[in-house]
Order: C-alpha cells, then structure tokens, then sequence
C-alpha cells in the first residue's frame, strides 16, 4: 500500500529508515524493491549481519546506523536524505515515536507494526513489557487516536494474528501538513 500510494505522489527519491530493525528483514525487503534504506539499531552484531547481506542482494542500497534509540534523544539528522517511509517493526518506545512524527517530512509515511498489550513473551508467557508503559504493547487503535492530528491520511489501522498466535497492531499513515504534536 505504502509503495502504490508513494508512486501515485510522484516523489522521485525512494528513502526508507528502519527504527530498531534488528537484523533488517524489512530493510532488505525495500532495498530489493529499489528503495534506498537505513537500518537503525543498537546491537553491532544485527547490523554487520545486516550489511553483510544487503550488500550481497542489493548492493549500495542499505546503510546501517548503530544507535541506542531508547537511551539518547532521536536525531533528526538520521532523516536525511528525506525519507518517503519511516518504519518501526517489533520495537516500541512511545516517546521515540512522538520525536519521529514531530520530525518527519511532510508526505512521509510512518508504518509501525508491533505487538498488542495482551501478546504474550514466547519466553515467559507474561505480557511484552507489561510494566514499562513506553514500551508495552499496543491497543487497537492506539496510534490514529494519538497522532491523527499530524498524520491525517490513514492507510492502515488493523490488528492481525502471527503465526505464532500472538496479536499485532498494524499502522501506516501520511503526515500531508507541517503540523506539530507539541
């Protein structure tokens, strides 16, 4: 959807960033696609196996970042080249999110896909961060209703089942004006 809607808009240049992309599945994906992608995240090991592939499947499209999301304050400068997609899969921290919707190009797409509240850990059958309320899970809807204000052009808001069995939270929408959260 993020990809018809892009090219309907005419946008010449296909820049992605990954938020806590782990080993850059979704990086590689858009990278084979011809989007030009940075992978943030910050364990080395995710992103050398990151780079270590990319470059063997879409050379010269993927550049790997190593920074602590949740521990130092987001760096807009990490949007630039101006990105058309910001995507944040599996990783939570609402406040990264409102820095990142505050920063984003007007046009961008956010697309977060991440766990509901009720998903249990297939480690210890509790909740994903159940205590910490930044990052714990997601409710229906919980992302139209905090940003709609900014990014007022929803392509998707739906909750769907893994194959593992656990919920998750879908959603993707445009910022189409110049307006802050704060």
């Amino acid at each position: 959807r993020t990809e018809a809607s892009t090219a309907a808009s005419g946008a010449a240049a296909w820049n992605a960033i990954d938020l806590g992309c782990g080993r850059g599945r979704d990086c590689v994906w858009l990278a084979q696609r011809g989007w030009s992608v940075v992978g943030v995240d910050n364990q080395t090991a995710f992103l050398t196996s990151l780079a270590s592939f990319a470059e063997r499947v879409a050379p010269g499209r993927v550049r790997c970042e190593l920074r602590d999301l949740k521990k130092v304050a987001f760096d807009s400068s990490l949007l630039q080249p101006p990105p058309l997609l910001v995507n944040v899969s599996r990783f939570m921290s609402r406040a990264l999110l409102d820095a990142v919707v505050d920063s984003i190009p007007t046009g961008c797409v956010l697309a977060v896909h991440h766990f509901t509240r009720e998903a249990v850990s297939l480690k210890s059958g509790r909740p994903i961060k159940r205590g910490n309320e930044d990052e714990c899970g997601l409710e229906p809807g919980e992302l139209r209703a905090r940003y709609s204000q900014i990014l007022d052009e929803v392509l998707l808001d739906e909750v769907h089942v893994s194959a593992d069995g656990r919920a998750l939270c879908s959603f993707a929408a445009r910022k189409t004006s110049a307006t802050l959260l704060r």
